[in-house]
């Protein structure tokens, strides 16, 4: 019985433990990093990235002196170029990631990055908000969004 609750024991100071281990920065947050600490010249005429949740950098990257915006893949690479168009990039990643894996439906974006109301796919077509949230059934042929 000794010998059980030793190794439960150990078990949970090794858990207690491990939590404690610095994280590793992600490639997203040494740049960030590395950015913030640029000379005040250097980061206003550059992007400071934003990292999303699991370190990735975020779709939407927005130049700190201006309007411009960018849409960035997981990576960090530009899906497009800088534009005071762009507000939003959830259509625009998803469309790149569905062309890089050649998938059959491509969302179709707009000139600012959201979704176009009519989305198709095939012969099926569908109406969307400007988010990509489906609103109405997918139907054979056109349909009024």
């Amino acid at each position: 019985m000794m010998k059980v609750v030793g190794i439960i024991a150990l078990c949970l100071f090794a858990v207690a433990f491990a939590d404690d281990e610095e994280k590793v920065p992600t490639a997203c947050e040494e740049d960030r990093a590395r950015r913030l600490n640029a000379t005040l010249t250097e980061s206003i005429l550059h992007l400071i990235p934003e990292c999303d949740e699991n370190g990735d950098y975020a779709a939407l990257q927005c130049f700190t002196a201006n309007d411009w915006c960018v849409c960035y893949r997981r990576n960090g690479e530009n899906i497009n170029t800088p534009s005071k168009n762009i507000k939003a990039c959830d259509c625009v990643r998803q469309a790149d990631d569905a062309k890089t894996a050649g998938d059959t439906y491509v969302p179709q974006c707009d000139k600012n990055g959201y979704y176009k109301a009519k989305q198709c796919e095939r012969d099926e077509c569908w109406c969307v908000d400007k988010n990509g949230k489906v609103l109405t059934d997918p139907q054979v042929g056109d349909v009024s969004c």
